[in-house]
């Protein structure tokens, strides 16, 4: 839905580590990082992901 409202789009593909979620924020500097999680028990990995986003510094950054 995002690629057809224009965006570009980057998925990593699903069981996606933090630290796979840091290099790519490195690489490709978004403004914009969407996480998904189809089952509330998967949610939680989400916490750790923003966890390893804001020990990276990367988190409320300006994307240029």
């Amino acid at each position: 839905m995002m690629q057809g409202a224009g965006f570009e789009v980057i998925d990593l593909g699903h069981d996606v580590p933090p630290e796979r979620f840091v290099e790519a924020v490195k690489q490709h500097r978004p403004q914009l990082l969407g996480l998904s999680a189809l089952l509330s028990t998967t949610m939680p990995m989400m916490r750790t992901t923003v966890a390893a986003l804001e020990q990276a510094g990367l988190l409320g950054r300006p994307a240029c």
